[in-house]
């Protein structure tokens, strides 16, 4: 069965946004005022999107956020969510995004902001993009967050107190490649490691549903665990 990885990442960063910044990039979450409910412009991003470049394993977003300073802004999050960046699509993410930066400066004269986190394993990328010729040059330097320094501490995930810390450890566990029995003991371990914790009821339901989409068991399995639970 696949995974549908990009969607559970997109579905789980909307609903925890101010938890997702925090946790990957703390200087933007501290920049914005969480007192205004961000905007999410799907519609804005999917018209600057041309069709022939959507592929599998992308899930982006656009939102719009205000600074504590009191101006708005627009945060453009482009995760790549698959097993590997390689080869080309290693050479064309910093291009890509580029052209996803000034296409919405084009279209909007609005200022954003350019985050990228890569899930795959192994995955790296260079924030920067470059193109010039004759003293006439670009250069574009953005953020990149990767999964790679918490695969080799998980220890430190299960005490990390943000939300998004149960977030990357069930993406890792949907990872490994184990047998169903390992599976419903870590998903078990999981579940109770979100329902130990003093968090809102529509957190921990946002969680469990995210860690219930990615670590999936067969369907007698999910009956025991549920009893379980």
């Amino acid at each position: 069965m696949r995974i549908d990885r990009d969607g559970a990442w997109k579905e789980v960063i909307e609903r925890l946004l101010r938890e997702f910044l925090a946790f990957f990039f703390p200087p933007v979450s501290r920049d914005i005022d969480w007192s205004r409910k961000p905007v999410f412009l799907d519609k804005e991003l999917r018209k600057i999107a041309r069709e022939s470049e959507t592929r599998k394993g992308i899930a982006d977003s656009l939102v719009q956020v205000w600074l504590r300073d009191g101006k708005p802004t627009w945060i453009l999050i482009h995760i790549e969510v698959q097993e590997e960046l390689r080869g080309k699509h290693r050479r064309s993410f910093p291009e890509r995004m580029f052209t996803y930066r000034y296409r919405i400066f084009d279209r909007y004269r609005r200022e954003v902001a350019s985050l990228a986190l890569l899930t795959g394993k192994g995955a790296s990328c260079p924030g920067i993009y470059r193109s010039g010729r004759w003293g006439s040059e670009v250069v574009f330097r953005f953020p990149v967050a990767t999964l790679e320094p918490h695969r080799r501490d998980r220890k430190s995930l299960e005490g990390n107190p943000n939300p998004f810390a149960l977030v990357v450890l069930a993406h890792l566990e949907s990872q490994e490649k184990r047998e169903p029995e390992d599976r419903f003991q870590w998903k078990f371990r999981l579940m109770r490691l979100l329902l130990e914790r003093d968090y809102k009821r529509q957190t921990i339901m946002e969680l469990l549903r995210f860690i219930d989409w990615l670590v999936i068991l067969p369907s007698e399995m999910e009956k025991r665990l549920q009893q379980k639970i």
